[in-house]
């Protein structure tokens, strides 16, 4: 049997504490083959596995008992494994001769150690696709860069601390680069997206007669493969596989600092780690693709009316995704290579550090927009409904062109829960109340996307008679020169120009569209998720909007509806327990709840950093990686909490005290840099 501690996180999710690596491996094997319904993820990390549930069909206290038993039904030794992944490698990095030298070796034999490791993949962490490997062959601890690169090609290999791995995508680093594979290593598309999932074995198959040293004289080494030496790998099964622009992959730290020039982790802040909010960088994967029927034209059909007293609404022909019109791109099937400015550059995402260290890092600041007057504020808005499954889509169709995304504008529909152990986040709709009401109102299926527009300046035309519905935060929404009111459907006839103020309270507005946006679907969603670059890009000036088919019904007649204006200027946000709180003196715990709250100027999609007093803590030392939930309140060695949100990383190194209770999650979507929060304990 494996001993495991059972730790509360929040209202939806347990953590199994085990003593080791070998236990955390073992555990997740059982735990992932004997799963009931209502588990949502499993998440190995370096001594635990976090298990995520849905408290509507598998209640908290069934899962922790659930899990104790699958403990100790646990073998100690780690499951026997049929499968191994082979990565061909060039030993070719940049960093080969001088991290040999750090560890007495010459470049040959650092290759020849590690070719000849028998490495498994420990967990997953920050980005998609990328694994922390380590071997029991494999002792050294590797000190990673002082500085990091700015830029690590696709496929670099890398040693920090303990641990190897390959970078999915060209992001910046500061792992030692001692070689390069031509393994796609992420690929949401595919039946299986992650190459290196958890618990898999990994061996590393030289393919290279001689390892060159950049600087040195070649020098021999292992293997009589191919001579996969820069830029001979055109070789490959199934040809070469450009570089992905997804941010570089890390743990999951958020908090300020500099990259440490020692060795160990650093974990990436969730307001520091993501393109500057409207930058418009390409945060596509696999961009590149082209619909796999061709182009269609775009259909003519008006937009369907209300149910009352409109005659019902009438379905345009079904069909498959296209190009859009104009100039604008196709944010369906992610074919962006024919932007008239070019591809954008990948955005700066820190790098995969191994996970404990802490490495604070600040995050960005949005920027400050001019506001209008205040609009009048009716009571407060209703509790979401339960989410119905979202309808097969039974239409496609050209929508509306952005003139201007305003801030910053990104598709978001209920997310993509149950992918954390690829490393992919959640995401989603931040508010997700204001979302689901939005497609109420159009007669949508709830989970249907929309546009989620961020301190607003939104401005867009339609291409078609269209009907829409704006939800969440408040400003003025003028269509066609005149102003309309939110939370209801309005008819967007084609030509006519629709503008979203800069809002006046909350940060986040929907704009809903009667069928739903479509964009291209990664792993089962059209999210737009900043921090791992999958779904659609934020939006860009010239972008043509296409519309699906989720309807699920007329739409209904208007009623009196008590929406108001959300609350930013005090919040009292609920707390679940979380599971480090004896890391905590029993002064940070009075603090946290008696303490007034600041929203910071670096709050985003990933996270929000709080202003006020420290939180003491009682228990020094680094905390290995573990599993996160939106909401996980982590707490840095600077005592100041950041609240991790939709696009904040799978795992983290910092010790999360408390956790945002799931229907909170909804207000602090609305939280704006000033706004006050009170933290109550949750009923």
């Amino acid at each position: 049997m494996v001993n495991a501690r059972l730790l509360p996180m929040g209202d939806r999710a347990i953590l199994l504490e085990v003593a080791s690596l070998d236990d955390v491996l073992a555990l997740h094997a059982q735990l992932d083959g004997s799963r009931p319904d209502g588990v949502i993820d499993i998440v190995p990390a370096a001594r635990t596995v976090l298990v995520r549930v849905d408290p509507a069909v598998l209640s908290l206290a069934a899962a922790g008992a659930w899990a104790q038993s699958a403990a100790a039904a646990t073998a100690a030794e780690r499951r026997a494994w049929s499968d191994e992944v082979v990565l061909d490698i060039a030993y070719d990095g940049i960093d080969l001769a001088d991290t040999a030298a750090l560890l007495g070796l010459s470049a040959a034999e650092l290759a020849e150690l590690h070719a000849g490791a028998r490495w498994t993949v420990a967990f997953t962490g920050f980005a998609p696709g990328f694994g922390y490997l380590v071997s029991p062959d494999w002792r050294h601890d590797v000190p990673r860069l002082a500085s990091p690169r700015t830029r690590v090609p696709a496929g670099a290999v890398g040693l920090a601390a303990g641990f190897t791995g390959a970078y999915p995508r060209e992001s910046p680093g500061g792992w030692r680069l001692i070689g390069t594979t031509s393994a796609r290593l992420f690929d949401p598309d595919a039946a299986s997206p992650a190459l290196l999932t958890p618990g898999a074995r990994v061996r590393f198959r030289p393919v290279r007669e001689i390892v060159r040293v950049p600087g040195e004289s070649a020098r021999s080494a292992l293997g009589s493969g191919r001579d996969l030496s820069v830029g001979a790998d055109e070789s490959r099964p199934n040809g070469p596989h450009p570089p992905q622009t997804q941010p570089e992959p890390g743990s999951a730290r958020p908090e300020a600092g500099a990259a440490s020039p020692q060795p160990g982790p650093a974990h990436p802040d969730p307001g520091a780690a993501r393109p500057a909010l409207g930058s418009g960088r390409d945060l596509s994967v696999g961009a590149d693709e082209s619909p796999p029927n061709g182009p269609h034209p775009p259909q003519t059909q008006p937009e369907p009316g209300p149910a009352s007293p409109q005659p019902g609404p009438a379905h345009p022909d079904p069909g498959a995704a296209r190009p859009a019109l104009g100039s604008g791109r196709d944010l369906s099937v992610g074919a962006d290579e024919s932007r008239p400015n070019g591809p954008h550059p990948p955005q700066t995402q820190p790098e995969p550090q191994p996970p404990t260290q802490p490495q604070p890092q600040p995050p960005t600041q949005p920027p400050t927009q001019p506001q209008p007057p205040t609009q009048p504020q009716p009571p407060t808005q209703p509790q979401p409904q339960p989410q119905p499954q979202p309808q097969p889509r039974t239409e496609t169709s050209s929508g509306l062109r952005i003139i201007e995304p305003g801030l910053l504008a990104t598709v978001q529909d209920l997310g993509r829960p149950g992918a954390a152990s690829l490393g992919v986040s959640p995401s989603g709709a931040l508010d997700r109340a204001a979302l689901r009401t939005a497609n109420r109102l159009l007669g949508n299926s709830e989970a249907a996307a929309a546009i989620e527009v961020t301190m607003g300046g939104l401005r867009a035309t339609a291409e078609q008679d269209r009907w829409f519905a704006v939800t969440g935060a408040w400003g003025r929404i003028v269509l066609a020169g005149r102003e309309v009111d939110p939370y209801e459907a309005h008819r967007w006839r084609a030509g006519e120009e629709l503008h979203l103020d800069w809002f006046s309270h909350g940060t986040r507005a929907y704009l809903a569209i009667r069928g739903g946006v479509d964009a291209r679907v990664s792993l089962g969603s059209r999210a737009t998720d900043l921090l791992a670059g999958l779904g659609p890009q934020p939006l860009r000036a010239g972008d043509v909007i296409l519309i699906a088919g989720e309807i699920a019904g007329p739409i209904p007649v208007a009623t009196v509806a008590p929406w108001g204006a959300p609350h930013d200027e005090e919040l009292e946000i609920a707390l679940a327990a979380g599971p480090r709180a004896d890391w905590f003196t029993a002064s940070a715990h009075r603090t946290l709840f008696d303490a007034v709250w600041t929203v910071s100027n670096a709050a985003d999609r990933i996270g929000m950093r709080l202003d006020g007093p420290v939180l003491e803590r009682a228990v020094d030392g680094e905390l290995p990686s573990e599993g996160m939930v939106p909401g996980a309140i982590q707490v840095p060695p600077t005592g100041r909490p950041t609240i991790l949100l939709a696009d904040g990383p799978v795992t983290g190194g910092y010790p999360v005290i408390a956790v945002v209770a799931d229907a909170a999650l909804d207000l602090l979507a609305q939280a704006r840099p000033g706004t006050r929060i009170r933290f109550r304990h949750a009923r």
